[in-house]
């Protein structure tokens, strides 16, 4: 079997969600990087692109953060979102401020229609404690 590496967690492609390790065994390329997928009931060698690899996240320092670990699928929204706004040359010495509001802008209509929903609104569950509370 391949040598495990540095472990990573998946954040696009194929195997997004997934965790797995750097292959140590094989090199990679000027794109590619060599992984072993932990696909629940085996171990997969392949490649990836290196975009498509990251470090495995820490505890989380807020709620926020706690929502896109738990939630891979909003994290990959996320990154992808990110990646076309730095096609416009976003985040290039320009004002972060300025994407920053838009965004607080368009989360804040969200989670209005969100809520006037009501019992008809879906919700996604996040288990996040606060410093303060007792384990």
């Amino acid at each position: 079997m391949s040598q495990k590496g540095p472990e990573i967690r998946f954040i696009a492609g194929k195997y997004q969600g997934k965790e797995g390790w750097i292959n140590a065994e094989k090199k990679e390329t000027l794109f590619m990087v060599p992984v072993i997928v932990d696909m629940g009931s085996h171990l997969k060698p392949t490649f990836v692109r290196k975009e498509s690899v990251s470090e495995p996240h820490g505890p989380p320092s807020s709620y926020e953060e706690a929502a896109l670990q738990q939630h891979p699928d909003i994290e990959v929204m996320m990154n992808k979102l990110t990646c076309q706004l730095a096609r416009c040359n976003i985040g290039a010495g320009n004002d972060l401020e300025a994407i920053a509001k838009i965004f607080c802008k368009n989360l804040v209509k969200a989670y209005s229609r969100q809520e006037a929903m009501g019992h008809k609104a879906s919700w996604r569950h996040v288990e996040w404690k606060t410093e303060d509370e007792t384990f």
